[in-house]
């Protein structure tokens, strides 16, 4: 049995992708004793840095959620996509309404992710980006839509390209580019089916464990703006920001998919807005910011993800590390980051993300001065991600030379 820390992190995620384990690894070095929640076959299983595993399970998924707490009992969640985000919410909600012992659980995940006055803005992407733009933040104009046989007099404002957006998805799975108004339709059409996957959870989510986070799809249809994506990641406590970092991409999978290749910028504009935002929304816990950078270097808000994201893990420019930040904050002491700062403008590879994009990228030439995002001392989970990328493109090299589209995943 190994010795636990006096703090304990739950880091959730309803996915099998490698995040939730990247981030169970950096908290553990921090200083939490850390349990997860995921799915079976979930990448959680092949790091050391996990404590505890819980077996996430779709048909009941709120339900898992409450029962790892309960088990686990720990200072802070660490959600790590929205859909466990939404899961969050809905335990929240439900414990404000039954009151007496379920209150230590909604004071839980206040702790954890911050006002639940926010809570739904936070979850919509749709709604926090018309927030953004009444504090003064530049945005894209932005429609939410409710109704897509009745578009066109909606969008008399926006010209195309326009981007259509699902609410409660990543990885670029809910973004299509629109180059006029049938291509808009067939995106909005696509975007409001739901995949087996999500039905199946939809049925069980909504009828037997009557959780609302596997409601609709909300939509909404964004001017498009042309330039280098950009994000900030950080942690926050009750509306302050203890720690973040800013990264441009230089590469990723897909047009609108996860990134292979950042770089660490110093982007003080960047931060002044993430820093507003958190305190408006009195947020806590870690959350990203999506961002545009226009060809006259102007910036543009795209998003909010409240959760973990894949930037999290990188240590700052200050040499402070996101989990140590949050760490010290729950712990109420100083923690000495083992993380080495980062100097802005390195070039950060993302694993196995960029041997997915190509393999003979010049970002992979270990002659480089890059930092290479491969977490060496987890041989295991090494092993299964280098499996993953050669499946992967195994089946897109098939798939090119059939002629079929393919969207990069995490």
């Amino acid at each position: 049995m190994p010795v636990l820390n006096e703090k304990r992190a739950l880091v959730i995620t309803t996915e099998v992708w490698a995040l939730a384990a990247r981030i169970s690894i950096v908290l553990s070095r921090a200083g939490f004793s850390v349990a997860a929640l995921s799915p079976l076959g979930g990448l959680t299983r092949k790091t050391k840095a996990i404590d505890e595993h819980y077996i996430y399970l779709p048909w009941s998924g709120a339900k898992s959620v409450e029962r790892a707490i309960r088990h686990w009992s720990p200072d802070i969640l660490i959600p790590t996509d929205d859909q466990a985000t939404a899961h969050l919410h809905f335990l929240h909600s439900r414990s404000t309404r039954r009151g007496t012992d379920a209150g230590s659980l909604a004071r839980l995940i206040e702790i954890s992710l911050g006002d639940p006055a926010y809570f739904e803005t936070a979850r919509e992407k749709s709604k926090f980006i018309m927030q953004a733009q009444a504090l003064g933040v530049r945005c894209p104009a932005t429609v939410i839509l409710s109704d897509d046989r009745k578009a066109e007099p909606e969008f008399s404002g926006l010209k195309f390209p326009v981007v259509v957006k699902a609410d409660g998805t990543h990885g670029g799975e809910g973004v299509r580019l629109a180059k006029d108004f049938a291509e808009m339709r067939n995106a909005i059409g696509q975007l409001k089916k739901r995949k087996p996957r999500d039905l199946h959870s939809l049925f069980h989510g909504r009828f037997l464990s009557n959780d609302k986070s596997f409601s609709p799809r909300a939509i909404c249809v964004q001017q498009f703006i042309e330039g280098r994506s950009a994000n900030r990641a950080l942690v926050c406590s009750n509306g302050k920001v203890l720690a973040g970092i800013n990264v441009e991409v230089i590469q990723s999978q897909s047009a609108f998919g996860p990134a292979s290749v950042l770089r660490i910028i110093d982007q003080p504009e960047m931060s002044t807005i993430a820093e507003r935002l958190v305190e408006k929304f009195r947020l806590s816990g870690f959350v990203g910011f999506d961002f545009m950078i226009d060809g006259k270097g102007q910036l543009w808000l795209l998003e909010m993800n409240h959760r973990a994201t894949p930037s999290s893990r990188i240590p700052t420019t200050t040499g402070k590390d996101l989990a140590a930040a949050i760490y010290s904050q729950i712990a109420g002491k100083a923690v000495h980051s083992l993380a080495q700062g980062k100097t802005s403008n390195e070039i950060v590879v993302l694993f196995p993300q960029e041997l997915m994009r190509d393999p003979k990228s010049a970002y992979l030439d270990s002659s480089g001065s890059h930092l290479y995002d491969v977490p060496w001392h987890e041989p295991q989970l090494v092993h299964a991600r280098i499996s993953y990328a050669l499946e992967k493109g195994i089946k897109k090299r098939v798939r090119q030379k059939l002629g079929i589209g393919m969207i990069g995943f995490m």
